[in-house]
């Protein structure tokens, strides 16, 4: 925005001084100008998978090694439960060594661990939001699994409770969704509240992925007939996320509300 500003002496005092004395006025004059720069906001986000759980450290069942504490030690005390403000106050992974181990989770971790599952094994699959926008967002992240699977497959209640105990979490609400002829069983979680630039979501929303203990060969066999399982490719659990400005909004479900609105 530009301002300008001048000023010009001129009265009737001065007029009839000219007339008396006959000499020449100068006026007295000024300019300013002021440029002010804007930037224009923007909200994006960067979707990340790790194994690592922010608060949990442990071997998985059928012997798959998830966290290793030697190699990635865990911040912080020991501690199972959020203080009043819901900010975790026992042993975490930092944000540093999650965004390291994403940094090969699909090509090494998930390559291998999600090979060949067996009744009871799971697959470490920990989704985190990082706002790489300029302004702060409320974020929402979804989780898809095929429902054919979800319903008496797949192990249930995959998705992380502390972080909805937490106070930090709203969800999951669950919906069904097709894409692409594919019909899932949708998870949705909201943070409450809202991501600053630069920041990383702490709550991992999702654990993992886990074939239920009593699952039969004949059960897959039966959706493989079906046609509902490719025995060749397997089965896709798909996350997204969702990122809306905070600004203009009282909290994140009046944001959500509106983002949904215009999809």
């Amino acid at each position: 925005m530009n301002r300008k500003k001048s000023i010009a002496l001129i009265a009737v005092i001065a007029l009839v001084a000219v007339a008396l004395i006959g000499t020449t006025l100068a006026y007295f004059t000024d300019a300013d100008e002021e440029e002010n720069t804007f930037t224009i906001g923007n909200v994006s986000i960067d979707l990340i998978e790790s194994r690592f759980h922010r608060v949990n450290a442990g071997a998985t069942t059928a012997g798959r090694l998830s966290w290793d504490t030697t190699k990635y030690p865990m911040e912080g005390a020991a501690g199972s439960a959020p203080d009043d403000a819901y900010e975790w106050t026992g042993a975490f992974y930092t944000d540093d060594q999650i965004k390291e181990d994403a940094e090969t989770y699909q090509d090494e971790y998930l390559a291998e661990a999600g090979k060949n599952m067996l009744p009871g094994m799971n697959v470490m699959k920990c989704p985190y939001v990082i706002n790489t926008g300029a302004n702060d967002a409320y974020v929402r992240v979804r989780v898809l699994v095929p429902k054919v699977l979800d319903d008496g497959i797949l192990a249930s209640s995959m998705y992380t409770s502390t972080a909805i105990s937490s106070g930090a979490v709203t969800g999951p609400v669950v919906t069904v969704k097709t894409i692409e002829n594919v019909t899932y069983n949708e998870y949705a979680f909201t943070y409450v509240d809202p991501l600053a630039p630069e920041q990383m979501t702490f709550w991992n929303v999702w654990g993992d992925i886990k074939l239920g203990e009593n699952v039969t060969a004949e059960q897959i066999q039966a959706l493989v007939d079906s046609g509902d399982l490719d025995e060749n490719i397997g089965f896709a659990v798909l996350i997204q996320a969702d990122a809306i400005q905070a600004a203009g909004f009282a909290d994140a479900t009046a944001a959500f509300a509106a983002f949904d609105a215009q999809q």
